[in-house]
């Protein structure tokens, strides 16, 4: 009993994260001029999928800021899904990105890649999506990571 009580303590914050955030709950809490960090990087198109697993290789190197590397990511279409996003930084250059295994083009601009789909998907259809890249992390970025190095 002991060891479950202890996963279910470690499971539990979990699930706080998993809860869909919604901009609109935030309005009456304050100035209606001024937009919330939710309200601003909130994207609603990102909630057409469930992202269902993330595969990351990532080549970095101890010498450099440089990375590259590719994002598998498998999902499902929690509606019929004509446009797709992903958050993707402008620093970084998207080399391809193919779709169900096909290579397709895509807009990278506003840190978001977006794939309009000839046919959209249906509800409940599963895809893959899988995206290559290089590049600098933006300057925050790199800054963080120089101070850490420093301090060693």
């Amino acid at each position: 009993m002991k060891p479950f009580i202890i996963l279910l303590i470690n499971l539990l914050p979990l699930s706080v994260f998993a809860q869909h955030i919604n901009p609109e709950a935030f309005k009456s809490l304050r100035n209606p001029n001024i937009k919330s960090e939710i309200e601003i990087y909130y994207k609603p198109l990102l909630n057409n999928y469930n992202l269902h697993f993330v595969k990351l290789d990532i080549e970095v190197s101890d010498l450099s800021t440089y990375i590259s590397g590719n994002a598998t990511l498998q999902a499902k279409a929690t509606k019929s899904l004509d446009t797709l996003i992903f958050d993707f930084s402008n620093y970084m250059t998207v080399d391809s990105v193919l779709i169900n295994d096909i290579k397709v083009s895509v807009k990278h601009s506003n840190n978001i890649i977006e794939y309009i789909f000839i046919d959209p998907l249906a509800t409940n259809e599963n895809f893959k999506a899988q995206i290559y890249y290089h590049g600098t992390p933006d300057t925050y970025a790199r800054g963080v990571s120089h101070s850490c190095s420093s301090e060693w």
